[in-house]
């Protein structure tokens, strides 16, 4: 019976010191919940107070506002010091820091930041003129209810080429907060502008969170300086969630053998992947494997449907206004080439089957 009692005395106590560590941990997160209300709560006093400086015109006092909470990550804050840097108030007129935090601000969704990061890319200041970004980010201000957007909206879609409008669209319809991050547009520009120290340091990081278009476009960058190995890791993670320009891009290495045992089998089975999910590059490969019988069983009907495709990709392109042109009479040359040896079976067969092998 003592055992017995015993044994419910310890449960009990188990159950209070149970009790007592979900009550200090509840008031953990009450101060921590009261502390980030406060915090916010000094951040917007200390936003007005930078306000109210800059509407008497003492932009050092708003600056020395702003600046501390543009580095915490306050919008607001960084749209307003964007806006000192671009007219030099209180400090050095200076548009690349002014795009800088342009950048961090629009970012993050905000939409007075996101049109004049826009306009900056427009004119080219701080940032390498660029029309599909200026028409990206400032569509997206308007979508954010910017009112001095749409009139810009409307003037740059007079100017800009129906193939900068389109591809701007479709950034707009990818993007949302976060998914564009400052530090990916950083490496972007850096990357337009030739720096590609910039843009490494910008995008490593993020493709070692996992993000497959950084680690996709980061192989590239360490391809091109020699680093294949390192490159073939990384297009390899980026392969595995469906990133087709990786998995085109170790397609090649097999091919050439580079960083790899040479293999047309290999290098077939990445481009497959890649043309199925609509790389033109890859489609025009695999039908040219197809058609010398280079790591496949030799099949001219195989070939000649990724010949077709690949034509049709290269001349979507040549719609938008890029310069895919040789290319694209390369595919069609090879086409032909490969329906002349079908028999008549086969070229319906193709004809059926040609537009029904892309994924997207």
């Amino acid at each position: 019976m003592r055992d017995e009692a015993d044994l419910h005395a310890i449960r009990w106590l188990r159950f209070v010191r149970k009790g007592i560590m979900l009550c200090r941990r509840m008031t953990r997160y009450f101060f921590a919940f009261v502390f980030l209300v406060l915090a916010l709560s000094v951040n917007a006093q200390d936003y007005q107070k930078g306000a109210e400086a800059y509407d008497r015109r003492d932009y050092d006092e708003a600056l020395q506002q702003w600046r501390p909470l543009a580095e915490l990550g306050v919008a607001e804050a960084q749209s307003s010091l964007a806006h000192l840097y671009v007219f030099g108030l209180g400090v050095q007129e200076d548009y690349a820091e002014a795009a800088k935090w342009y950048r961090e601000a629009a970012a993050q969704g905000y939409a007075e930041a996101q049109f004049n990061f826009g306009i900056m890319y427009d004119l080219g200041a701080g940032v390498p003129q660029d029309n599909v970004r200026a028409y990206m980010w400032t569509g997206l201000a308007a979508a954010g209810g910017y009112r001095r957007a749409d009139e810009a909206l409307a003037r740059m879609s007079d100017a800009f080429s129906s193939s900068e409008v389109i591809e701007a669209k479709e950034r707009i319809g990818d993007w949302s907060p976060g998914s564009d991050s400052a530090e990916t547009e950083r490496g972007w520009a850096a990357f337009e502008a030739g720096d590609t120290a910039t843009a490494l340091q910008a995008w490593r990081p993020l493709a070692n969170e996992g993000e497959p278009n950084m680690q996709s476009n980061v192989a590239n960058l360490l391809n091109s300086a020699g680093e294949v190995e390192a490159a073939l890791e990384l297009w390899s993670k980026a392969a595995e969630k469906g990133n087709r320009q990786a998995q085109y891009s170790i397609g090649t290495l097999y091919s050439q053998g580079r960083g790899v045992e040479q293999s047309y089998s290999q290098a077939a089975t990445w481009w497959r992947k890649a043309a199925t999910r609509c790389n033109v590059p890859a489609q025009y490969n695999l039908g040219l494997l197809y058609y010398y019988g280079d790591g496949v069983q030799r099949d001219m009907e195989k070939a000649y449907i990724w010949f077709t495709r690949a034509a049709s990709g290269y001349q979507k392109s040549i719609d938008d206004g890029f310069d895919m042109t040789s290319p694209h009479k390369d595919a069609v040359g090879m086409g032909k080439k490969a329906y002349r040896r079908l028999s008549g079976s086969q070229k319906d067969k193709a004809m059926r089957f040609q537009d029904d092998l892309c994924e997207g």
